[in-house]
């Protein structure tokens, strides 16, 4: 490691790489890349003796044409090695850097946490994640809620933060598996059989904490209290945030009847209650349909109804899962004797 070098940055030895050879050689890449380039290996040069001056725009061509001079250009091997190591000990540094810095041991200094959770703590500060999660120490399970402010975010700050609040407010230890609303948060939790990239239940349970937060952002806002931003950036249709309005009108009927059971059972974790109300069936098929127009959603669905194409295969798709969704209303209508479901 050269005086000037730091782990942030990859080292001089770094711009021999394939990559930055592959640059130099493009026709694409900007001739202003190339310089910077040829300009850290004339640094690289330079700190192993050689009389050269990085700052001159011939120098490295002048100087490549020396065999005595190519026979300095480290190995891929080597490169490669420096590389990995040069990340390892950032990594290292960075947990370091996080975890023993004041703001770090202020905000955990009454719990005494294991090493196990201070990595998975350090994991998502410096990934800059939002989100709730469980730490867990002698005194029992702990909420912890990481926020990250994320580009393209102005004007909804406060909802992402209302939204995870709502999770921490509905999150447990139950039976050993950390409980956030209608799921259980455990690393071999069940996939959803519509999109294996979400677990069964978490496109449902994302709608109704973007709806609860919804509501208490807007409560707030009647107040004139702005959490995170002025006014004047304020955006106040949140409604495709997130989840789409569409599945948010889904479960609407769902919220206006049987809101105080739905949140009894998000913050319990008794999902026997919810089910008693409604019935297990319908719950599932719920969270199947949600979940499925959530799918059509992504493959471009609201355009197609935007533009009134009826027969296209997403709409198709749609209308029958509305059709399905009218059933299982009108089911949960019967067993409760609700009128107007």
């Amino acid at each position: 490691m050269f005086e000037n070098e730091s782990l942030y940055d990859e080292f001089y030895i770094e711009y021999f790489s394939e990559k930055e050879e592959a640059e130099l050689n493009s026709n694409t890449v900007s001739g202003a890349v190339k310089e910077a380039i040829k300009r850290m290996r004339l640094v690289y040069f330079k700190n192993l003796g050689v009389d050269c001056d990085p700052f001159d725009p011939n120098e490295y061509d002048r100087i490549m044409q020396s065999a005595t001079i190519r026979m300095l250009v480290p190995s891929q091997k080597l490169i490669k090695a420096v590389k990995k190591y040069r990340e390892i000990r950032y990594e290292e540094a960075q947990l370091l850097f996080y975890t023993e810095c004041d703001e770090f041991i202020h905000q955990f200094d009454k719990i005494p946490f294991s090493k196990n959770v201070i990595v998975p703590l350090y994991s998502r500060i410096k990934d800059n994640t939002v989100c709730v999660t469980e730490g867990s120490d002698d005194l029992g399970f702990l909420r912890v809620l990481f926020f990250a402010i994320k580009p393209f975010t102005l004007g909804k700050i406060d909802f992402m933060f209302l939204h995870e609040l709502v999770h921490a407010i509905e999150s447990d230890l139950i039976d050993g598996i950390h409980a956030c609303g209608f799921e259980g948060l455990e690393l071999n939790a069940e996939r959803s059989e519509v999109n294996s990239k979400y677990r069964k239940y978490e496109r449902f349970n994302e709608t109704v904490a973007d709806m609860l937060a919804i509501e208490v952002r807007e409560k707030l806002i009647e107040k004139g209290i702005y959490i995170a931003e002025d006014e004047k950036v304020w955006i106040r249709d949140v409604y495709n945030f997130n989840s789409h309005s569409i599945l948010k009108k889904m479960v609407k009927p769902l919220m206006d009847n049987y809101r105080d059971i739905v949140i009894h059972a998000r913050i319990s974790g008794d999902m026997d209650a919810i089910y008693y109300v409604i019935g297990k069936d319908n719950f599932e098929e719920l969270n199947y349909l949600v979940s499925h127009v959530d799918y059509l959603i992504s493959e471009g669905l609201v355009a197609k109804l935007d533009h009134n194409l009826d027969d296209d295969p997403l709409v198709i798709e749609y209308k029958e899962d509305m059709e399905k969704l009218e059933k299982v209303y009108e089911r949960i209508r019967q067993l409760n004797e609700v009128p107007g479901l």
